[in-house]
């Protein structure tokens, strides 16, 4: 019985993309194995099907808690698999939202970069005090985003 449990145990952290084909025997005295290897030819084979797509068992005739068990590696996998590729997505989003920054700060330096050169360029009492608004403006919007 502890032989059993544990082996049970061993299958439900087994990824079911690394199981491909699983032979299942009971040897003379009773004892179910499973192994990735047959013991002899006509052992019958307990295959998943595409396990990348998490494919059906193709053996019907399996026990309850040997379904359920592969039930919940796939549905281990399943979710293993969502939170990678969750955390891929959240990657790049980041990173588009800091190039999008980086571009931003750059246009914003542009910008008191162009202003400072009209205003030392000289200009109009009315197109200077629009200048140095907009310089002003341009700065702060720095000191917020960029620092």
């Amino acid at each position: 019985m502890p032989f059993r449990c544990l082996l049970f145990t061993a299958l439900l952290f087994l990824p079911a993309a690394s199981v491909g084909d699983i032979y299942r025997w009971t040897d003379a005295d009773g004892q179910r194995h499973f192994s990735d290897r047959p013991p002899k030819k006509d052992t019958p084979r307990l295959r998943i099907r595409d396990p990348g797509q998490f494919g059906e068992i193709a053996r019907p005739d399996l026990r309850v808690g040997e379904r359920r068990a592969l039930k919940r590696m796939q549905e281990d996998q399943r979710s293993r698999i969502h939170a990678r590729e969750q955390s891929v997505r959240d990657a790049e989003r980041q990173r588009r939202n800091a190039r999008a920054a980086r571009e931003r700060c750059y246009r914003i330096k542009i910008d008191i970069d162009d202003y400072r050169s009209r205003l030392n360029a000289g200009c109009t009492a009315q197109q200077c005090r629009r200048y140095a608004l907009r310089l002003n403006k341009s700065k702060s919007l720095l000191r917020q985003h960029c620092q």
